[in-house]
């Protein structure tokens, strides 16, 4: 009797912390009164409006207002008679029960500051599923919040995920959902359905997210050969749709990207791709992520234990890198730094997590520990820079990054130091104010 009273105070006082980690960071993203986008999330931010005001799932309502000097934006592609995305329409549609919800509470959905309020609160729902996994995979309920913690304000999610509607806040919130559903496999073979409709959807958000979690869910699957069917089952009724879609609207399966990505887009040397991705100062994941460089220690930590959880979570990110590293557009356009490893970030707390967990039970608290809290301290200044100073103009001058990129390696210019220079600013109210021109 006692003890199952322990245990049920026990279940409540970590759902208390969860929910109040998702309650904080909620708050915490949505302070600085800004909205982080530069273009690419425009089609996402119209998708769910042209649903709720004009019932369709396509912004031709508003070509008007996306055209610039007549041309359309690149994210639209023309073919003969039709208008093809380039991205997915996942994000968007994931994003319409917020912006029903707007509609029924604020009688529209005009305001910039909708879209940064999905976008955070999809970010903000990843963060207990981080700290969830922590606990289950034998962390202290301290430490387990401060890796939480760490993963809201320390990694890219803060500043490409939560201040700005695009795929990265879905796709993160998909990667914890992975990663908390194979910490939970030993509780049930059902377990390992959920990571596979995850990885599923994720991959409907952004199919070149599929490698970050391929491992993972594979390894989830083949635990249990006669879930197989099943799970390839439940996998297909998130990417159905989204094949025929793209058949219907692009003419290929794999939708607009096809139309502007091809193999001539992945020739870059994989060597200076990698170094570029990791340490240059403009774009650099350990630059922006000081305690990234734990991640890949833990990853190795778990093949020498052969934790498979740890070794296919550390997998997925050697697999993501080493795709990036080929590509051309390793540098992601017009971001805060390495944007692209934000849905990476659940992933990099928990492998990181892992190694100081090995650290502290073999009593190696010293240096190795107040490293980690070094690194993560560095990390949310670095991101917190980014949520109050972003976007500032170095991206586009003295040359836009996309035509020069070697300016990511400048240790004199960087998108920190701009940013600062800048300077840092809350934003105001008019974040919340009514855009007419997105008026039916």
């Amino acid at each position: 009797m006692g003890s199952n009273s322990q245990e049920t105070a026990s279940t409540w006082t970590a759902r208390r912390r969860a929910a109040a980690l998702a309650i904080g960071t909620f708050v915490v993203y949505n302070a600085n009164l800004r909205y982080g986008g530069c273009g690419d999330d425009e089609y996402f931010r119209l998708l769910p409006i042209a649903f709720v005001e004009h019932h369709t799932l396509g912004i031709s309502p508003f070509l008007e207002l996306v055209r610039t000097g007549g041309k359309l934006p690149h994210y639209l592609i023309e073919r003969g008679d039709r208008l093809v995305p380039l991205y997915p329409p996942t994000t968007g549609i994931l994003s319409i029960p917020f912006y029903v919800l707007f509609r029924v509470i604020t009688g529209n959905v005009s305001s910039l500051g909708f879209a940064k309020f999905a976008a955070s609160a999809m970010v903000a729902a990843s963060v207990p599923l981080v700290y969830s996994t922590g606990a289950r995979r034998g962390l202290t309920p301290r430490l387990a919040m401060v890796l939480a913690v760490v993963y809201a304000l320390g990694t890219p999610v803060w500043t490409s995920g939560a201040n700005v509607l695009c795929q990265h806040a879905p796709g993160a919130f998909l990667v914890a959902l992975v990663l908390y559903a194979c910490s939970r496999l030993p509780e049930g073979a059902s377990w390992s359905a959920v990571a596979a409709v995850a990885g599923a959807t994720l991959v409907a958000v952004r199919p070149q997210s599929l490698l970050l979690v391929a491992p993972l869910v594979a390894w989830a699957t083949l635990r249990d050969r006669s879930a197989l069917l099943r799970n390839g089952a439940l996998a297909a009724v998130p990417i159905l749709p989204l094949v025929v879609y793209n058949l219907v609207v692009a003419g290929h399966p794999l939708g607009g990207y096809t139309l502007v990505i091809g193999p001539q887009d992945f020739g870059l040397n994989p060597a200076y791709g990698a170094a570029a991705l990791l340490v240059s100062p403009g774009r650099g994941l350990l630059v922006f992520c000081p305690v990234a460089v734990f991640a890949f220690a833990g990853a190795l930590d778990g093949l020498r234990r052969r934790d498979m959880f740890l070794a296919m979570s550390g997998a997925g990110l050697v697999l993501f890198t080493l795709f990036l590293a080929r590509y051309r557009y390793w540098y992601g356009g017009a971001s805060y730094g390495p944007r692209f490893y934000a849905e990476s970030s659940p992933i990099l707390v928990i492998l990181a997590g892992a190694w100081l967990q090995h650290r502290v039970a073999e009593r190696r608290r010293d240096l190795r520990a107040s490293a980690f809290l070094v690194a993560a301290a560095i990390g949310i200044g670095v991101q917190a820079v980014g949520a109050l100073g972003y976007p500032c103009s170095w991206d586009f001058k003295p040359v836009e990054i996309g035509h020069a990129t070697a300016r990511a390696w400048s240790v004199t210019d960087t998108p920190v130091s701009r940013c600062l220079s800048e300077g840092l600013r809350f934003g105001g109210w008019d974040l919340y104010s009514t855009d007419p021109r997105l008026l039916p």
